[in-house]
């Protein structure tokens, strides 16, 4: 009984922070495809840009990954392994937002004071945004990634 409750307790840390590869597989997956943008940028690529636009607290991203399309039939596709994969996480859901044929859910991995991964997930008739951060992004990051959202 104690070997299983130590192994569960190893392995807590890496399903947590493996919450997100299903996303990450999605991203690849239409990356080649025409009329999908895929943008991945790592740590450091993130540092140098939030340094460029005076941002504080970054220093815990690992990576900022980006998909979208604005062809019906792509979002359509895509929304829906998008939606199956988030079904099948166990996160925490921040805003869900629905109007006019919108959707905007901001979905979070949190552990102890810290969230390891965020989501943004717009869907608008044939438009599709999925954003995914990737690290130790604190509580305050998180309230200017909401309220910036909530002004667009």
């Amino acid at each position: 009984m104690k070997k299983i409750f130590v192994l569960m307790m190893m392995l807590l840390p890496v399903s947590v922070m493996a919450s997100v590869p299903e996303l990450t597989a999605i991203a690849e997956k239409y990356s080649t495809v025409e009329n999908v943008t895929v943008v991945n940028l790592n740590g450091d690529m993130l540092k140098m840009a939030m340094a460029e636009s005076g941002t504080e607290g970054v220093d815990g991203l690992e990576s900022l990954s980006v998909l979208t399309t604005e062809v019906a039939a792509l979002a359509e596709t895509v929304g829906a392994e998008i939606d199956a994969a988030i079904a099948g996480l166990s996160l925490m859901t921040l805003t869900n937002i629905e109007a006019d044929g919108a959707k905007v859910r901001i979905l979070a991995n949190k552990s102890g004071e810290a969230y390891g991964d965020i989501i943004v997930y717009v869907r608008e008739s044939a438009e599709l945004v999925l954003v995914v951060l990737t690290g130790e992004i604190n509580e305050s990051m998180v309230g200017e990634l909401v309220s910036g959202m909530v002004q667009m």
